[in-house]
This record gives C-alpha cells, sequence and structure tokens, in this order.
C-alpha cells in the first residue's frame, strides 16, 4: 500500500494562537479521493458547511502489509492544556498490523511523555464525523 492520506478538517474559528480545533475524517487510499471528501464536507455536512472550516490531508505512510485487508491503526498520543485542549499531540505512521502498532506505541511511550495515548483502528476510505457538528 505504501501510503495514505489523512484528512482533517480545521475550524478556524475554533481555533486560537498554537490550539488548532481539528476534526479527523479518515485516512484515504488516494489524495483524490481526501479532497473529494473535504468539497462534500465544505459544501452538504452541517457545522463544516455553516462555519469558518478549512481542511488539510497529510501523507501518511503504511507500515507492514494488510493482506487485503481495509482496516489500518494509528497512534496518538498529547497532553492537555489549562482549557483541556490537546497539546503536544505526536502521531504515528499507519501500521497495516495491530501486533506492529502496540510495539510502536511502546516505543513512542518511552520516547515521548504524554499524559494521553491511542492506538486506533481505521477503515480505509471510511468518513467519520457524518453528522457533522454545531456549536454550543
Amino acid at each position: 500500500m505504501g501510503h495514505v492520506y489523512l484528512l482533517e478538517m480545521i475550524d478556524r474559528g475554533a481555533s486560537s494562537g498554537a490550539h488548532t480545533e481539528g476534526f479527523m475524517i479518515g485516512l484515504f487510499s488516494s489524495y483524490s479521493k481526501a479532497e473529494q471528501v473535504a468539497v462534500r464536507y465544505l459544501r452538504e455536512v452541517p457545522g463544516f458547511r455553516d462555519y469558518d472550516v478549512t481542511y488539510q490531508i497529510r501523507e501518511k505512510r503504511v507500515i507492514g502489509d494488510a493482506n487485503g485487508s481495509s482496516s489500518l491503526y494509528l497512534i496518538c498520543g498529547w497532553d492537555l492544556d489549562e482549557s483541556l485542549d490537546e497539546v503536544d499531540i505526536v502521531e504515528s505512521d499507519c501500521y497495516a498490523l495491530r501486533e506492529d502498532a502496540a510495539a510502536a506505541l511502546a516505543r513512542l511511550r518511552a520516547r515521548h511523555a504524554r499524559a494521553e495515548w491511542s492506538l486506533d483502528r481505521y477503515t480505509l476510505d471510511a468518513c467519520l464525523w457524518e453528522d457533522g457538528f454545531v456549536r454550543a
């Protein structure tokens, strides 16, 4: 597989200073698929279409052979600031196998002191945040 593309929608109105308010939408098999989803969100999905939102697509390396599986694993670590916003985020490559991701998580924890860690499974080309969002 080699590489995938992580799509994140950025709420510029809720971002300030070093804090970026982002919504991870998913991992996509091509840049163009990620971009098509971003454009659809900006045009059709509540919240994303209603506020000052943009998007960011980042290429992520895939480690391991997924053997035709559409699942990938991603590790994130972060601290919380006084406003309980996530800061000092550490993000891994993507892993085809959970065992490889778990080993990578142990290495990342040894290298980076973070308050919170997650190892999450994602389905390639599937969207998160389908229902959009509202501000209170």
